[in-house]
């Protein structure tokens, strides 16, 4: 286990292919005070989003790759199997942007790292990533998306940053900023120290770039020849031949051979004009790294063809100079991909990672069903048989937002309409057309979709409209011949085409609308900031939860709600006894994405963490909490 220290006081195919208010009835069912403790495992869905590659100067097979969820993976053998280099995501909230081995210190790696929420952090490992110790005194609360250091000079680091240039020269000990004064020179998004001329340093803008030729005292801009507002993604200098440097830009790559005095477009065979990195090999050849796949030159940037499938949206680059014809490429969602030729070919390698997306999951008999989205060529559908085994449907689908069961149909919701699976194969439902579908709901013979501007229903015939005059649908939920539909404010019921406004308690609405559930006949809801339940029609309102939830329904008879409360803990519902078990789950409480339970197992859909895994915590009736009720 390794942990997180500071020393500053301010401190991804399987195989290649988831307090409590309630009435004198409701009790809280722990065991002891505390929440139980749970493992989590990771099915076998795999993949990344990786954002950054570091090969350890002094071991050619030992690879580090960064994720946009703050994940740090490791490979001992070049990049073909994966794990977590230390603790499973040492930088939660955090993306790393940037990982650089340390040319003064054998075996340290620096991470430069943007929050989520804003704020950048730089970070230092002396062992292989078992545990990190900060360096933040001085930086600002901006975003840092590059590092570079300095060979020769122990200690000098320079950040690239949202507020511009930051230098330490006391391995981070204090940073001050560089560039203050320097009218252009913010939103920093790459960094290169010449490496024949340390003292001239290079930064990449969000429109062009600078130059320093004293150590970052003070720049110019180097502006003659390249388009305002080609965002510099990368810079790169070219082995074995001085003053020579290459820019990879959304706006196509740009060539100079006199340190940027001047630069000259390079786009003939690009297919695709955004460019997030780019590499120059000792021998000549290019690899530029595009949304759509990697492209390579041979003749100094003059023609480029595309040598991967352009489902990969290529995001790093990284080779070892002692293994020249190896080259690692990380990509977005779909893991690290591999080429053993100098990038004429490309192999997926993503054995070891699962930074997915997982926004859906639903049962369909003893199998489970997945829908992993923003993966590349890894996004689709997941089959999770009864014994385990993780299969992929090999059949194209839009982004996926909601899926469900409907007898032995599987249905999905995507953001180009609703698709129906038939022997295997997925085809559109025509009557509903391409609008975005946001929820789906199955009872019984009955299938509802939510669109935002209204609802469908299948009853053993074709979809038909459901007319809704109220406003527009925010969540929908069944129970019996009843629909239940959310909107922004109201809550109404809607049965053979009327809608009946249904009292509601007090609830803080959002533009989100309430949330619903059902568990029978009971009738849950969501708002802002509480969860009430209502056991039937006729029921009062019970206030269970005071705290901002989510409810997802899971699917089971006995535990058949799980609700996710905007900070931890989040809780299980017990429906035989009317109770709630605390439970830890492995993410943040807005990662969660569905919830499935199954044989005694919770599978959760995360974003970020792929399908996980975990027993059902054991109930514990000898710890009970006492009611507290608040009803209407």
């Amino acid at each position: 286990m390794s942990l997180l220290t500071t020393n500053s006081p301010s401190a991804i195919l399987c195989q290649i292919c988831a307090k409590v208010f309630s009435v004198a009835l409701l009790v809280m069912l722990i065991a002891g005070s505390a929440t139980q403790a749970t493992t989590w495992k990771p099915l076998p869905i795999h993949g990344a989003d990786v954002r950054s590659l570091a090969i350890d100067p002094s071991n050619p097979d030992s690879v580090f790759a960064g994720t946009s969820g703050g994940h740090v993976y490791w490979s001992g053998d070049g990049g073909k199997n994966w794990q977590n280099a230390g603790q499973a995501i040492p930088f939660k909230g955090w993306v790393v942007a940037s990982l650089v081995f340390d040319p003064n210190r054998s075996g340290r790696i620096w991470a430069g790292l943007w929050g989520v929420w804003g704020s950048g952090l730089v970070a230092f490992s002396d062992d292989q990533g078992h545990s990190w110790n900060l360096r933040r005194e001085g930086l600002p609360e901006a975003a840092v998306y590059a590092l570079a250091l300095v060979p020769g000079a122990p200690g000098r680091i320079f950040a690239a940053t949202r507020k511009g240039v930051y230098g330490t020269e006391d391995d981070g000990g204090r940073w001050r900023s560089l560039s203050d004064g320097v009218p252009g020179l913010i939103n920093v998004s790459s960094l290169l120290v010449d490496p024949y001329e340390p003292s001239t340093i290079f930064a990449g803008t969000w429109r062009r770039a600078y130059r320093s030729d004293d150590s970052g005292q003070t720049w110019k801009g180097i502006f003659e020849g390249m388009a305002l507002d080609s965002e510099v993604f990368s810079l790169r200098a070219v082995p074995n031949r001085p003053g020579e440097i290459w820019a990879s830009t959304c706006g196509w790559v740009y060539h100079s051979r006199n340190r940027g005095q001047t630069w000259t477009r390079k786009r003939e065979g690009l297919q695709e004009r955004r460019s997030p990195g780019l590499l120059a090999m000792p021998d000549g050849t290019l690899l530029t790294a595009t949304v759509r796949g990697l492209y390579r030159s041979r003749d100094g940037g003059g023609r480029w063809g595309r040598t991967s499938t352009d489902q990969i949206s290529v995001q790093s680059l990284a080779f070892h100079p002692k293994r020249p014809n190896r080259v690692l490429v990380g990509t977005e969602g779909a893991g690290v991909w591999v080429s053993q030729d100098r990038g004429l070919s490309w192999d997926a390698s993503p054995v070891g990672m699962n930074n997915l997306r997982v926004d859906a999951l639903t049962r369909l008999g003893n199998e489970v069903f997945a829908a992993v989205n923003h993966a590349g060529p890894f996004s689709g559908i997941y089959r999770v048989a009864s014994d385990g085994e993780v299969t992929r449907e090999e059949w194209p689908i839009p982004t996926v937002l909601d899926l469900a069961a409907l007898g032995d149909l599987l249905f999905a919701g995507t953001e180009k309409g609703l698709f129906e699976r038939q022997l295997g194969n997925w085809r559109l439902v025509r009557e509903i057309g391409t609008d975005r579908i946001e929820q789906l709901a199955a009872r019984g013979t009955r299938l509802v979709a939510r669109t935002p501007h209204g609802l469908f229903e299948r009853e053993g015939g074709p979809f038909r409209t459901l007319p809704f005059a109220p406003g527009s649908p925010k969540s929908v939920a069944m129970s019996g011949k009843n629909l239940w539909v959310g909107t922004g404010s109201g809550l109404f019921q809607l049965n053979q085409d009327s809608h009946q406004p249904i009292s509601m308690p007090s609830v803080q609405g959002s533009k989100a609308g309430i949330r619903l559930a059902t568990v029978g006949d009971e009738l849950w809801l969501a708002d802002r900031g509480s969860v009430w339940q209502r056991r039937t029609l006729e029921a009062p309102w019970v206030q269970t939860r005071k705290t901002p939830s989510r409810l997802l329904e899971t699917g089971d008879l006995v535990f058949p709600l799980l609700v996710v409360g905007k900070e931890p803990p989040s809780w299980l519902y017990h429906q035989p006894s009317s109770s709630f078990l605390e439970i830890s789950l492995p993410s943040a409480p807005w990662n969660i994405r569905g919830a499935l339970v199954k044989n005694g197992q919770l599978l959760l859909a995360t974003a970020g963490q792929g399908l996980l895994t975990a027993p059902v915590p054991a109930l514990k009736s000898a710890e009970k909490i006492p009611a507290i009720s608040a009803t209407r």
